[in-house]
């Protein structure tokens, strides 16, 4: 198994050199459960030779008059091979940093492999990383004339006609809208929109009529015209989607969310605007955002926050910041990873994904959890880990709720 390794193991790294901070201690301490023996121990052959031991001034006086330094022989120890590395490195440190290293490493050890159990569930048999196939899943489409219908996923071929337009359900369950090169006066006169809606529990994905790829993510929707007549090219979301912007320098696209406005060319990125903020992450491409206060334009592996103001409320400044990009699209993959995420958001995404009611979310702790799990998990599995994180809940039918009365 494999949890954002390389950040586990400078976190490790910067323990056992006494250089964590409180909040960075105690992440380290939460997501170590997910470690077995044997990868511990990899983790640490692996950041062994590049270690500076926490030592007293008087060993680290003695350290600065060794020759050749410990940096030069860590810098040289890069090129040979893990035995050369680290005798070089025993072999240059006092005999009091060597002990001390290895004093702290016992105790990490003996203190972090006593763990709780492990807050996961593997998918049998199915590859981790690879996109969940969505023909499986059901979507709802709302045609211009208010018409509601139901997409099954038993479906296939022609679902509608919408002017010059025809909505087709690919074998692959992706709902495309194949326009016409002939467009017709009304097609130009007269502008139709459309709506798709996700279920909880539900995924689909839609190619637009410019060639645009949508995934949305459950209990979500879009809202978007049939084909794209003008200068410019928009849609509407609420929930979450995935975006790979068809390229067309000449109509740019925009992006709608709650009290905000996201610009793009040829993209790819993430919008989650499930709750009170919209967060936005773009993959690849270049992306500029505004909320009326502020406006700011994204590199990719950037996301930007985008506090949702109430009417009476002038718009919060956009915040920018690096982003897991695997984290954040993960609810797309067979293996969901929730990294240092509150117990709250948690249980509020189980509950779009398990159709489940949640009910009294307020009084859930605000604590933060990592959690690495199958999407196709059973829902007693899901109800196991609610218990381990303490958490006080009772079920009646599809509601779950939290502390309830005694």
């Amino acid at each position: 198994m494999s949890y954002q390794r390389e950040y586990v193991k400078a976190l490790l790294k910067k323990y056992l050199e006494r250089k964590t901070s409180p909040l960075e201690k105690a992440i380290l301490m939460e997501i170590w459960q997910f470690y077995d023996t044997k990868e511990i121990a990899e983790m640490m052959e692996e950041i062994e030779p590049y270690l500076e031991p926490f030592v007293d001034e008087e060993v680290e006086r003695k350290i600065q008059e060794w020759e050749p330094s410990v940096e030069e022989i860590i810098r040289r120890g890069k090129k040979a091979d893990r035995q050369r590395r680290i005798k070089w490195v025993i072999k240059a440190l006092p005999a009091a940093a060597v002990y001390i290293l290895i004093a702290m490493a016992s105790w990490f050890f003996t203190r972090l492999m006593i763990t709780p159990p492990k807050l996961k569930y593997e998918c049998s048999g199915v590859t981790g990383g690879r996109e969940i196939p969505t023909g499986a899943y059901s979507c709802g489409l709302t045609l211009s004339n208010n018409c509601y219908m139901l997409i099954d996923s038993t479906y296939r071929g022609m679902v509608a006609r919408e002017g010059n337009t025809k909505i087709v359900k690919t074998q692959s369950g992706v709902l495309v809208y194949q326009k016409s090169d002939k467009a017709d006066e009304e097609d130009t006169a007269k502008q139709r929109y459309n709506t798709i809606s996700t279920s909880p529990g539900d995924q689909y994905q839609v190619i637009l009529s410019d060639g645009t790829k949508i995934r949305l993510n459950a209990a979500s929707s879009i809202r978007f015209p049939v084909a794209f007549p003008g200068n410019h090219r928009w849609v509407q979301i609420k929930g979450e989607a995935f975006f790979d912007v068809a390229p067309d320098k000449n109509r740019p696209f925009y992006v709608r969310v709650p009290h905000a406005e996201i610009r793009v060319l040829g993209t790819s990125f993430n919008v989650n605007a499930y709750s009170s903020t919209t967060v936005t992450t773009l993959i690849s491409g270049s992306l500029a955002l505004a909320n009326g206060t502020d406006s700011v334009r994204l590199q990719p592996g950037q996301e930007a926050i985008v506090r949702n103001s109430l009417p009476d409320e002038f718009p919060a400044r956009i915040v920018v910041q690096r982003a897991d990009t695997t984290e954040v699209l993960s609810w797309k993959t067979t293996i969901r990873l929730y990294k240092n995420v509150t117990i709250k958001d948690f249980v509020q995404d189980m509950g779009r994904w398990y159709k489940l009611e949640i009910v009294n979310a307020d009084c859930i702790p605000n604590r933060h959890v990592f959690v690495r799990l199958c999407y196709a998990a059973p829902l007693n599995e899901i109800l196991k880990l609610f218990q381990k994180m303490g958490l006080q809940f009772r079920m009646e039918g599809s509601k779950i709720i939290f502390c309830p009365p005694a």
